[in-house]
């Protein structure tokens, strides 16, 4: 399955790989753990990221199934990130694992020829933060919370309401958090990855 950058889903979690397997245990209990696989793997064994065409690649992905891989990124060792074959980046999975994760989580839908464009940001198993950009019969531009350090806020002042949350802008916020998922180094960890699975 192939994921093009400019329309992606991902989510980030501050957590240690030890910690989301200890979740993800916990988790199978409740979704009929014989329908859920768990391995680990070298995360270029799971990940290719072309950074010329800026894809990526998720190889062994099950089909009729959610897969999502987690990985230790280079740029940020103390984040967990996740991404998904699921449409909408398995924000059931994420919302879970927030709820048990007593820190920072962030869940980025990034998109750069439509909407939704969204920011959601949960700390200590709370909402902290959600901002979100999408066009229903007309574009809304809907905030809730405190604006956080490395917003800026001047974007949500614009006139034209699609021009207050872009690709662009969201792509500069992950920059700021230590997520850039444009260079290949956010693709790279230095150790093995996780490829979780539930079967229908």
């Amino acid at each position: 399955m192939r994921i093009n950058i400019n329309h992606i889903i991902f989510s980030v979690f501050e957590s240690s790989m030890e910690e989301i397997e200890f979740f993800l245990d916990d988790i199978s209990k409740d979704m009929l753990e014989n329908k859920t696989t768990k391995k680990s793997d070298a995360l270029q064994n799971l990940i290719c990221f072309d950074k010329n065409e800026q894809t990526v690649l998720l190889n062994n992905y099950k089909k009729e199934a959610y897969n999502a891989i987690f990985f230790l990124s280079s740029q940020s060792p103390k984040y967990v990130c996740m991404i998904s074959s699921v449409s909408d980046g398995w924000i059931t999975l994420f919302n879970v694992l927030s709820s048990k994760i007593k820190k920072s989580c962030f869940h980025f839908e990034i998109d750069g020829t439509a909407s939704p464009m969204n920011m959601m940001i949960f700390s200590h198993g709370e909402i902290e933060r959600v901002i979100y950009s999408l066009k229903d019969t007309r574009w809304i531009f809907y905030e809730k919370g405190d604006v956080l350090p490395f917003e800026n806020k001047n974007y949500y002042q614009k006139r034209k309401i699609s021009a207050r949350l872009n690709k662009s802008i969201l792509i500069e916020y992950c920059k700021h958090l230590g997520f850039d998922i444009t260079e290949v180094s956010f693709w790279q960890s230095p150790v093995s990855a996780l490829f979780y699975c539930y079967s229908f």
